[in-house]
């Protein structure tokens, strides 16, 4: 009976301590708990637009002449892609971009002036994501436009390639994204009609690119 009259008196104090507890705790007026912020998250679409400088080499080929250039310029466009969130941190997409490429090349050997134009890519991504930084890599097809002009004559041949880099995006906002990138990429050789000859033209580059996005 003893026993059992202890047990009772040790459960009934340890319940009035937690009701005397809790009777002392009093809402601030106008505070309320926050909610746990949920984790930051790179699924969804996105664009944005991009600027850069390059530097390359190329080869062109006319009337048996046969010359080499490293020209340089800048470039600047738009991108657009989508993320896929395979598991927590691991991202998957595909990245697509345009814009204009603002190399201009005088070959004084034959007498013409090479220039790029249209540019553009289409690319898969794999990249891991660190909250707020998302680090990547990216490959896939690229192509450029070039014009060769020599007096009146004008010709214009479409480069095909392969492209890959890597880069890092860094979230500002939920919805908002700055990029930073590098890039190298190869262009097949081509051969075309100009000046009633066949001529032949080949180029590579490398770019460094800095854009800023907004996430969907």
């Amino acid at each position: 009976m003893r026993k059992s009259f202890s047990v009772l008196l040790i459960v009934t104090s340890a319940l009035s301590t937690n009701a005397f507890a809790a009777d002392l705790y009093t809402p601030v007026p106008g505070v309320t708990d926050a909610p746990l912020r949920p984790a930051f998250s790179w699924q969804g679409a996105y664009v944005g637009g991009q600027a850069g400088y390059h530097w390359g080499k190329g080869s062109f080929q006319m009337n048996g002449i046969s010359t080499s250039a490293s020209p340089e310029g800048l470039n600047a466009g738009v991108y657009a892609g989508y993320n896929f969130e395979i598991m927590p941190s691991f991202i998957l997409g595909l990245d697509a971009d345009i814009g204009y490429d603002g190399i201009r090349y005088n070959d004084n050997n034959v007498g013409t002036t090479i220039t790029a134009g249209l540019e553009s890519s289409i690319r898969a991504r794999m990249g891991y994501a660190f909250d707020r930084t998302l680090v990547y890599a990216a490959g896939g097809y690229t192509g450029m436009n070039a014009k060769f002009e020599n007096g009146n004559s004008t010709a214009k041949q479409w480069l095909n390639g392969w492209t890959v880099g890597a880069g890092v995006d860094y979230a500002l906002a939920d919805n908002v994204f700055i990029r930073g990138e590098y890039r190298y990429s190869r262009y097949s050789p081509e051969s075309f009609e100009f000046l009633g000859s066949n001529a032949r033209v080949g180029f590579s580059k490398q770019t460094v690119k800095i854009g800023f996005g907004v996430k969907y």
